[in-house]
């Protein structure tokens, strides 16, 4: 469980990095939240709290917005 987790969150840093489009980020994002709660216990519902905090800029910075806006 947790090798899938880092793994997605590396694609996921590797995309913001990379500038890659937001939905392709987006949904490695979802599936470490997935993974990190799939378990229904409250260690997975911290990991997925990190995940959020730690990757929420990239997808609420106002570059973001207006690309979501142009979409």
């Amino acid at each position: 469980k947790e090798t899938r987790i880092e793994l997605c969150s590396e694609i996921v840093r590797s995309g913001i990095k990379a500038s890659a489009n937001i939905q392709e980020v987006g949904y490695w994002l979802h599936k470490a939240i997935a993974y990190a709660i799939e378990d229904k216990d409250s260690e997975g519902f911290d990991e997925a709290l990190d995940l959020l905090d730690a990757y929420a800029t990239f997808f609420i910075s106002e570059e973001t917005i207006m690309k979501i806006k142009i979409l």
